[in-house]
């Protein structure tokens, strides 16, 4: 997500407070950003942006990066994926229908986590905007982070004022698609699913400083 008017990229990273943010940011210059604007940072970057109605991508020959404040938010991914797969069944009545992943409905969240294995091997997670690493989100094809600021979804009031302070908007942050029904993250897991989350998400971790 893009404003040409207060000069900020977003980069909206499903299940960390994405569409909170996509919603407070929004102006009417909005519009999608290509990846290619970021060196095919995010190879599907181009594909979602709720707030955009009318479709239009922003050319990159027409942006400047140095004028652009760029900025995401990341979650802890233990957390993200729990997230990720109870609003999957929130929405769709089973954790991974529709283009992703074709699953029994009733499938447990072990048996959930367990298919990383499973279609990691079939290279299908780091082409799921939902499934693949959140670093990917942010690196360019040199390896170096294309972000000026990283935000925290364990700390999103703090990370929420700063980014107001850097682009210079008002206004509060509202939780949208908040779950009526929180949950501890850490309850869903045993020390098989975590060791899978901790192996196929090392990265995450590593780089951002999280653990379980």
């Amino acid at each position: 997500m893009i404003s040409l008017k207060h000069k900020f990229i977003f980069i909206d990273i499903p299940k960390t407070a994405s569409t909170s943010l996509r919603t407070a940011l929004y102006d009417e210059t909005c519009k999608y950003v290509h990846s290619c604007l970021l060196n095919d940072t995010v190879t599907d970057f181009v594909q979602y942006n709720a707030m955009n109605r009318n479709g239009s991508v922003v050319d990159p020959k027409e942006i400047n990066l140095n004028e652009y404040f760029v900025f995401t938010v990341v979650r802890n991914p233990f957390d993200r994926l729990v997230s990720y797969y109870r609003w999957r069944i929130r929405k769709y009545g089973k954790p991974g229908g529709g283009r992703e992943f074709s699953l029994n409905p009733d499938i447990t969240f072990d048996e959930y986590v367990q298919n990383i294995e499973i279609y990691d091997d079939k290279k299908v997670i780091d082409h799921s905007r939902w499934w693949k690493p959140q670093i990917d989100w942010i690196l360019y094809n040199d390896g170096s982070v294309c972000t000026d600021y990283i935000g925290r979804f364990e700390s999103l009031s703090e990370s929420w004022n700063h980014i107001k302070k850097q682009i210079n908007i008002d206004g509060d942050l509202q939780h949208l698609m908040k779950n009526d029904n929180p949950v501890w993250y850490r309850d869903f897991y045993n020390s098989h699913t975590k060791q899978l989350v901790r192996e196929r998400y090392k990265r995450d971790l590593d780089f951002f400083n999280y653990d379980f």
